[in-house]
């Protein structure tokens, strides 16, 4: 049981680094007026995503059911378009004196990641833990690293982002490399899952 704990934190911080993860908190991010506010952003979004993995994981494990695949699919879908618009959002930034409030927009696009993968960690859950009462504590481990994970991130970046929109042009410059990458995580979520998943 302990080593199923122990791979459910360390797949959960896995889990915080995934593409369309790191592209939704950069954009946000991005936007944010110093490194308190810029870990705000994945503080909240953790809090969005764990929440949203315990309490529909914990349905789907309690009931014994599974996603069907092309719901699974369509949230996935969902995710992408969060990306487009987080990413559209963040291009029309003008300059520095714009900050965005992060609060519940960052617990929103967890919630939303969090629907997306929730179905995939319910399966791994039962299937290292068959007991109901175990799988729900593994799916805690995994939200709790998942949200250490992303405020790590966060932190991290608050940091460098204050350094660089401090600079002329900087504002502008983050604005467009996060924006650009919540665009290109969404096309390449729109491709895998439309195309390669057969949705579309």
């Amino acid at each position: 049981m302990l080593t199923a704990v122990a791979l459910g934190l360390l797949l959960g911080l896995r889990h915080a680094v995934d593409p369309d993860h790191l592209a939704a908190v950069s954009a946000i991010a991005s936007r944010q007026p110093g490194p308190r506010a810029t870990a705000a952003v994945g503080l909240l979004w953790g809090l969005g995503h764990g929440a949203t993995v315990l309490v529909a994981g914990g349905l789907l494990v309690a009931l014994g059911l599974a996603v069907p695949a092309r719901l699974a699919l369509g949230l996935e879908l969902g995710v992408a378009a969060v990306l487009i618009a987080l990413g559209l959002s963040t291009l029309r930034r003008t300059g520095p004196s714009e900050p965005a409030p992060a609060g519940m927009r960052s617990f929103g696009v967890g919630v939303v990641h969090g629907l997306a993968g929730t179905g995939a960690v319910a399966v791994l859950a039962t299937a290292a833990m068959p007991d109901p009462a175990q799988a729900l504590a593994y799916l805690a481990v995994f939200a709790t690293g998942t949200l250490a994970g992303m405020l790590a991130i966060s932190l991290g970046l608050g940091t460098p982002l204050a350094w660089a929109t401090a600079r002329p042009g900087g504002a502008r410059a983050v604005s467009l490399v996060g924006g650009l990458a919540a665009l290109g995580c969404a096309g390449w979520l729109l491709w895998r899952v439309g195309v390669g998943g057969g949705l579309l």
